[in-house]
């Protein structure tokens, strides 16, 4: 038997726009590991917007951009006598302030804009690594999950004060740190071709967090793993998260990893749910 349940979200107009998680984030969890809930999420038209029903637990999703009426639907897939506990908030959102603190060395760099904590930690081959949390103490919530073995530490870094950004000089590239507002962006090594920009501060929510780059006037988008009935992703906006859709809009099979023409790419080492514009 089915538990169906009706929830209202009531929103001002233009409340989703800069909002990290992009809707109002469901989800189920239960106790026991052998049971399997599913989750599904129908709108006041009967049109199913939202679902999780793999085997995670719990089952996560969110509904895009909610406002109205709607209807979540459990299902006892595989279930021995037991219940589940489901969550849903209405995100509010918080963005990182001045920079309040900055030092570090070797390839790894500690940023501080009040109670957020940053690090900026170059990596071999290329890669760099940033992380963030509000909190002011960095976690790694997926550990070896998904990225099996780290990357080694590139220590052939330098860093110096421009006035308005510290930058951090690493073989190819400038990592710019700016002060007012804390803000990232990463240039080629003559510290002038952008490769990225963030064009905003980091925002957070409840759950989530935002972070905005400048679009470039013909930068292009391409990844997410499986997006059904699209390629190019500009001026689209993608989910990743667990879906069974196969249809077109569907994002079976997504991925938290995108390329862009202007070349780089960007993976996020998270199991959370995410939302790219």
């Amino acid at each position: 038997v089915c538990d169906r349940f009706d929830l209202s979200v009531s929103v001002p107009a233009g409340y989703w726009n800069d909002n990290p998680e992009g809707g109002v984030p469901l989800a189920v969890k239960w106790e026991h590991p052998t049971d399997d809930f599913d989750l599904y999420v129908y709108d006041d038209h009967g049109t199913q917007v939202a679902s999780s029903a793999g085997t995670a637990d719990p089952e996560a999703t969110v509904i895009p951009r909610a406002s109205g009426t709607y209807h979540v639907v459990v299902v006892p897939y595989d279930v021995h006598d037991n219940s589940f506990t489901g969550t849903a908030y209405l995100p509010a959102t918080e963005d990182a302030g001045d920079l309040t603190s900055f030092s570090g060395g070797d390839g790894s760099y500690t940023i501080r804009a009040g109670q957020l904590t940053a690090r900026a930690d170059f990596l071999t081959g290329g890669q760099l690594r940033l992380q963030a949390d509000p909190s002011g103490s960095l976690s790694d919530p997926a550990g070896t999950e998904i990225v099996r073995k780290q990357p080694a530490a590139d220590r052939h870094t330098s860093s110096f004060d421009a006035g308005d950004y510290y930058g951090i000089r690493a073989p190819g590239a400038v990592l710019r740190v700016y002060k007012k507002p804390l803000r990232f962006g990463l240039y080629k090594a003559d510290n002038r071709t952008r490769i990225w920009q963030e064009d905003k501060p980091l925002r957070w929510s409840t759950g989530g967090m935002r972070q905005s780059l400048d679009r470039g006037a013909d930068e292009q988008f391409f990844g997410g793993g499986e997006q059904n009935g699209s390629f190019s992703h500009r001026g689209q906006t993608m989910y990743v998260s667990n879906s069974f859709d196969w249809n077109e809009g569907g994002y079976n099979n997504s991925q938290p990893f995108y390329l862009s023409s202007a070349g780089y790419g960007v993976f996020r080492n998270t199991f959370a749910p995410g939302v790219y514009t």
